[in-house]
């Protein structure tokens, strides 16, 4: 009788591949790191199932119709901004289970504790390429400075560091380190990640784990508590959501009534439209309903129980911040979108 043995792949270090270094580091790196895009795509096997081939060929039937309205130029940086993660879902596909992100979570929160310490010390914030120029004086303080690390804004840092914690089985040590992380970062939406995931944990987990969540849920507490001193509290209150959601419905009456019922249906395809404080509501305008359609239709098709938690936190918190626009969480969203629901893909990943 033949015995099969399971095959066990060393996981590679994501970092030392030039796609996630250059991905990863971007913030600090700058515009050098958009050729990543050509070397995922060199890297890629378009041996795809027919549902990601509808979801490609319409992407690209909505992009040859903002050439002709915009331009190639700009219907290039609009696309690149919007739709940049598939390029690396394309590369991840059936290779999720070569890279491991433990490690590359583990960097990831010493490099933004270290950041932390020293902007807080002996570095100005403004002398670092991940911060905004010294005009942007909202963003900078002399009492707590927040580390903008590897997201290059501190709320797409805390949520991309939560959304890799989702997909890892993640020792006491390592969810503490992520906790020390946001007190740094000092984050709303950070901290609202962080909280989220605690009680998606615990829903989810087994007995034995039960103690550990109370004590990290102690930690979390104390994170309030922090965010409270440093009056970043404000932004976990309900005044500051109702403020919020008031906003955002005041910005959709300007940009929808704005645009025709062709465009509604197509987009603008505008990079005027990009960035912002609503990014759904930009992608919207540029990429029309048609563009709303194909997102929710790969997403809903690629999520799992395995990616669920990530790619819902990504995908909520880009409703104010643009997390899945960043290059580094366009790099994270790839990696989450390819993974497959098998349990050993959680396994020392």
């Amino acid at each position: 009788m033949k015995i099969q043995t399971l095959k066990v792949v060393k996981k590679k270090s994501i970092l030392l591949n030039p796609i996630g270094f250059l991905s990863i580091f971007y913030s600090y790196i700058g515009w050098p790191s958009l050729v990543v895009y050509l070397i995922a795509l060199m890297k890629t096997r378009l041996v795809l199932p027919v549902f990601d081939w509808m979801i490609l060929i319409c992407l690209g039937l909505l992009f040859v119709y903002s050439v002709f309205y915009s331009g190639i130029v700009e219907s290039l940086v609009v696309f690149r901004f919007h739709w940049g993660f598939l390029f690396f879902y394309l590369f991840f596909r059936n290779k999720t289970h070569l890279y491991g992100f433990r490690n590359l979570l583990v960097v990831l929160v010493l490099l933004t504790i270290i950041e932390g310490i020293l902007v807080n010390s002996v570095i100005s914030a403004v002398s670092l390429p991940n911060y905004p120029s010294a005009d942007a004086f909202t963003h900078f303080s002399d009492v707590w400075q927040r580390a903008y690390s590897f997201g290059g804004n501190a709320s797409v840092t805390g949520v991309l560091l939560v959304s890799i914690l989702s997909i890892i089985q993640p020792t006491l040590m390592i969810g503490f380190g992520v906790f020390v992380a946001m007190i740094f970062v000092g984050s709303g939406s950070g901290g609202f990640a962080y909280i989220a995931y605690i009680a998606y944990r615990f829903v989810n987990s087994s007995l034995k784990r039960v103690l550990q969540l109370i004590v990290v849920i102690i930690f979390s507490a104390f994170l309030v508590y922090l965010l409270r001193e440093f009056q970043l509290f404000s932004k976990l209150s309900f005044e500051y959501v109702s403020f919020l959601i008031e906003l955002k419905q005041s910005q959709i009456d300007q940009h929808v009534s704005k645009m025709n019922n062709f465009e509604l249906l197509m987009g603008t395809s505008k990079s005027s439209n990009l960035g912002g404080d609503f990014l759904w509501l930009t992608f919207f305008v540029s990429q029309g309903a048609l563009g709303v359609i194909l997102m929710a239709f790969f997403a809903l098709g690629r999520i799992n129980r395995i990616n669920a938690f990530g790619i819902f936190i990504i995908f909520i918190m880009t409703l104010h911040y643009f997390v899945l626009f960043s290059l580094p969480g366009q790099f994270i969203a790839g990696y989450l979108f390819a993974m497959k629901s098998q349990i050993n893909t959680l396994r020392k990943r």
